[in-house]
């Protein structure tokens, strides 16, 4: 019996270890099939190609359903490009966009743009495991969620899939982004709406650890950088608050400044397939609003650390 137990032991260390490393290899070199991988592909290359660029936006899926850059540069009379990854990259992501980004050229302003619930969720080692610069920043990411990211089949069945076939096409290039789903159903977003609550006791504690790293990059290298809630449902925005302005506490604290006058609150109308993510359709409206905001910040900030 017992040497029954230390062969299926055995057994059950080895397969993990198998998918472990499968999964690491396939989130660390973009192998999979997940739309995750495609769309940071998708971003670097927009780095490597676009050069000198005025304003750079980086942030998740509110910003790249949310801002069109190709308008913004209309507006703008300069360049400007959407960095825009997923929510579970998060504020690391971001940050690691950026120094991809300070690797190619400076931008004269950066955007962080986060869906307004991002204090919210999980602190994002999962960013940290598939955009870092060096494989020492990864050794801080704690035993239980390396175990989290690494110990499932998703990974290395999306890596199978896609030696087997051409990926799907999420629409990266038409776009310049992933393709959003049908919207919400209007019985689903008023039942979740009644379910959800956002207090300034929502804020998870030690999430803004790797924002607290956009504030020092920013802070070391001079740059102009500004944070600004990305589109939100009406009614969250509503009641909600008490939990936005804790929020902004915590990222004025942990030295950025934030956009006033954001989120942009998205009606039934306007909302797409999730409650951060506005409709195409309206796309270019919402890139107006924000364009005004930051537009009349940028001033703010320039007072406040001289040119950058």
């Amino acid at each position: 019996m017992w040497a029954y137990l230390l062969w299926l032991a055995g057994w059950t260390v080895a397969v993990s270890l198998v998918i472990a490393a499968a999964s690491y290899v396939g989130l660390r070199y973009n192998l999979s099939d997940l739309r995750e991988s495609d769309l940071y592909e998708y971003q670097l290359a927009k780095i490597a190609a676009a050069g000198p660029v005025s304003t750079v936006f980086v942030g998740d899926s509110s910003l790249g359903t949310g801002i069109d850059a190709r308008y913004w540069a209309i507006l703008d009379g300069r360049s400007a490009t959407n960095l825009a990854l997923i929510g579970p990259f998060g504020f690391a992501g971001s940050y690691n966009m950026i120094r991809r980004q300070l690797e190619v050229s400076r931008p004269d302003v950066i955007v962080i743009m986060q869906t307004p619930d991002m204090m919210t969720r999980r602190i994002e080692y999962e960013g940290i495991l598939v955009t870092s610069l060096h494989f020492s920043e990864m050794l801080e990411i704690p035993l239980a969620a390396w175990t989290r990211m690494l110990l499932n089949s998703d990974i290395p069945l999306g890596v199978v899939r896609r030696m087997l076939r051409m990926p799907p096409d999420y629409g990266l290039q038409e776009i310049d982004f992933a393709r959003q789903g049908p919207p919400l159903d209007m019985a689903e977003r008023r039942a979740k709406v009644q379910r959800k609550q956002y207090t300034p006791q929502s804020i998870r504690p030690g999430k803004d650890l790797y924002l607290r790293s956009i504030a020092d990059l920013c802070r070391r290298e001079k740059l102009t950088c500004l944070y600004a809630h990305g589109p939100w449902y009406e009614p969250f925005c509503r009641q909600s608050s008490d939990y936005l302005a804790a929020v902004n506490e915590t990222v004025r604290a942990a030295g950025l400044v934030v956009v006033d006058g954001t989120p942009f609150c998205a009606t039934d109308d306007e909302l797409g397939d999730s409650f951060e993510h506005v409709r195409l359709e309206v796309k270019r409206h919402v890139t107006e609003y924000y364009w005004r905001l930051i537009r009349a910040a940028v001033p703010v900030v320039a007072d406040r650390t001289g040119p950058s």
